[in-house]
């Protein structure tokens, strides 16, 4: 007699894990959402106060599962958000006085939903920040022209867009870059 052995697999977060790329990239997306306005030109001093909040108040939403690694969550996220929002071309971005949209969710044709990370109004422009933790990927430059490609539906202009790769950090204009990820 001959036995059949099926294996089958579960996705993690089924069976209550998550892997901390995608925990810590979902906090630093909250995070960045909670950031109050900065003074324009903005600077450490004026950052580290209110990133500090923004990351509590990320955290104070963090699955209770995640709470034993609050402290190591804390200081990576600050040490790496605190490194990209000082990045002299993110300043605009999250000024005050630079109208935004955080974290707003639209359809597409097929009826798919999506989620953008920022929509910054700057006069009459249009910028749109996608975030990422991690490395860059194929997906990136796909998931963004598909926002531009949205966007321009629904506002009659094709936005400005970024890839604000938050470890490196690097703010990556997607229509300027020739050279696409291979993964």
């Amino acid at each position: 007699m001959r036995l059949k052995i099926r294996v089958r697999s579960y996705d993690l977060e089924m069976l209550g894990e998550r892997s901390r790329e995608i925990s810590y990239g979902e906090l630093a997306h909250q995070a960045l959402y909670f950031l109050e306005p900065l003074p324009p030109g903005y600077h450490l001093k004026e950052l580290k106060p209110a990133l500090k909040k923004a990351i509590d108040r990320a955290l104070a939403l963090a699955d209770p599962r995640f709470r034993e690694e609050f402290a190591q969550a804390r200081d990576f996220l600050f040490r790496v958000l605190a490194r990209a929002l000082s990045l002299k071309e993110v300043k605009p971005f999250f000024a005050q006085g630079a109208k935004a949209l955080c974290e707003q969710e639209f359809q597409d044709e097929a009826g798919q939903l999506h989620r953008l990370d920022r929509l910054v109004f700057l006069g009459d422009e249009l910028v749109l920040l996608e975030y990422k933790l991690g490395g860059r990927r194929r997906a990136h430059w796909e998931q963004v022209g598909l926002y531009q490609k949205v966007l321009t539906e629904i506002f009659g202009k094709r936005p400005r867009a970024y890839l604000f790769y938050l470890e490196e950090p690097a703010l990556v204009d997607v229509d300027r870059v020739h050279q696409r990820p291979l993964l």
